[in-house]
């Protein structure tokens, strides 16, 4: 399977899981994991596509994203979901 298809599945399954869980009130803190890692493997997707290649890191996939948005910001929602996933534990 390529890469881009790949990224994509993986995505909605995690897109799938985070739902569940956050509908159920359960295991919210993997909710929000499931749910970053959701965001994760959509943008992987798109680099593969718009690029050929895809960053290996979280940090240089920020890097990545930044250039993408040419100097637009995230969406408030995108910033809480990274900041809640990488604080849950």
């Amino acid at each position: 399977m390529p890469a881009a298809k790949k990224h994509k599945a993986q995505a909605e399954h995690n897109q799938e899981l985070a739902l569940k869980l956050s509908s159920e009130n359960a295991f919210l803190d993997w909710a929000y994991t499931a749910c970053f890692y959701s965001c994760v493997h959509y943008l992987q997707c798109y680099f593969y596509k718009k690029c050929g290649s895809a960053p290996q890191t979280h940090n240089d996939r920020d890097q990545w994203a930044a250039k993408s948005l040419q100097g637009r910001s995230l969406n408030p929602r995108q910033s809480y979901v990274n900041t809640e996933s990488r604080s849950s534990g």
